[in-house]
């Protein structure tokens, strides 16, 4: 149980700094939006590849990897198809708070949980590999075909959106990965260790820009998107983990160890990408930000009542 604490203590320390940095201007307020662009353009894709490239393919296709996605694809139609309905934001805002309510903080928290509490680190790789090489391409297709859309009169090409998410560098960096690992192509040691290098400035950054944004406008404020934010938070922490609870032990028979490592894995907060993926595309970004910040706060709790009710 410290451990999995510590996973979160880890996480919030930066945010806490990126806030108090911005508090009291130690650099420009703008800054902020710069960090988060150096991080999703440069940062991250070179981290994905780090880690896409040092896993195994084969971890996407066994059952637990499955119920992941399935449980994850439940909670993106879940909110997609509620808010639609009830509130009519627009496309943009719909995807945006869909990834919010489905794409899991798997590699910042989920990597000490699944080490410490889980006993296996190679858990978070299926979840990585499925939302980087599938539903960030997804997200981001769906996200600048809104966006150009709404700046723009008429709609793109569908080969101009499509060649835009594969030019993404999230996705050049994933897929680059992927297909090193598919290979089992050694990269040479003078040029990765470089790599390894940029890549740990991808989190740090990614996190002090994050806490940097809070300082301007406070976390469910008047001008926040506070049922949208209750809904993705309703869908992550709860409906998701019940989903992957469900799908495991009734539909795929998973023994208890199974079940208890995809529902933990399901019940851990919204990944700080949407964050990024929301800003660079100026689509929704503070209701990223809260969803993530709400959703983190109540994590810590339910991957508590989680372990306790199946380790």
């Amino acid at each position: 149980m410290f451990d999995a604490l510590q996973g979160f203590i880890t996480v919030s320390v930066p945010i806490v700094l990126g806030y108090l940095i911005a508090r009291f201007n130690v650099i420009a307020p703008e800054t902020a939006k710069q960090l988060n662009l150096l991080a999703v353009t440069v940062l991250i894709p070179v981290l994905l590849f780090v880690i896409m490239s040092e896993s195994d393919p084969r971890l996407l296709f066994s059952r637990m990897a499955l119920v992941s996605f399935l449980a994850a694809a439940a909670a993106f139609l879940a909110y997609a198809l509620i808010a639609g309905l009830a509130w009519r934001p627009g496309g943009a805002a719909v995807t945006v708070g869909a990834l919010a309510a489905g794409y899991t903080n798997a590699g910042n928290i989920g990597l000490p949980i699944a080490t410490h509490m889980l006993g296996d680190p190679a858990l978070v790789a299926p979840i990585v590999l499925f939302q980087t090489g599938l539903f960030a391409p997804i997200g981001l297709a769906i996200l600048a075909a809104f966006t150009k859309h709404d700046r723009a009169a008429g709609s793109l090409p569908v080969w101009k959106t499509i060649l835009g998410a594969i030019c993404n560098p999230i996705v050049i960096g994933s897929l680059s990965g992927m297909a090193v690992a598919a290979t089992h192509w050694q990269v040479p040691l003078v040029v990765m260790e470089p790599v390894r290098l940029i890549a740990g400035g991808g989190i740090p950054v990614m996190l002090i820009a994050f806490g940097m944004s809070l300082r301007d406008t406070p976390v469910l404020a008047k001008n926040s998107p506070r049922r949208q934010i209750a809904l993705i938070s309703v869908i992550k922490l709860l409906a998701m983990p019940l989903a992957a609870w469900t799908l495991a032990r009734f539909v795929f028979g998973l023994g208890p160890a199974a079940v208890y490592a995809v529902t933990a894995m399901a019940a851990l907060p919204t990944a700080q990408n949407v964050f990024s993926y929301a800003t660079r595309y100026e689509a929704s970004p503070i209701l990223a930000r809260d969803a993530v910040t709400v959703t983190t706060l109540g994590a810590a709790p339910m991957v508590f009542i989680v372990a306790a009710l199946l380790s």
